[in-house]
């Protein structure tokens, strides 16, 4: 089980923190553009349909509302793991794979 679980927090470290530490500012501008996303369509609600759904469900839940922003941008923007690239003509395949040397069957 402790293999297991290395290796899900290598896969998490790579996949997920270690590229918001290398381009903190893509991720921040990835959820603002969210936040301003949403609040463009609750203006277009407002605007259209009079009614005010998405700017009371904002106001009901101001914690959750960005904290799905943000869970969206690092699933959205993650890293892969692995790469496939064409050597050449398309006959040839290369996989680069980010792993643990002694986990990799």
């Amino acid at each position: 089980m402790k293999v297991y679980i290395k290796n899900l927090e290598f896969k998490i470290y790579h996949k997920f923190i270690l590229p918001v530490r290398k381009e903190p500012m893509d991720y921040i501008s990835g959820v603002f553009a969210l936040i301003g996303g949403y609040f463009t369509l609750s203006e277009i609600e407002i605007a259209v349909l009079k009614t005010q759904v998405l700017l009371e469900v904002f106001r009901g839940h101001k914690l959750i509302v960005p904290l799905l922003a943000i869970i969206l941008v690092l699933l959205l923007r993650g890293k892969k793991l692995e790469h496939l690239e064409y050597l050449g003509e398309k006959d040839t395949i290369i996989s680069l794979k980010i792993a643990d040397i002694l986990d990799i069957c």
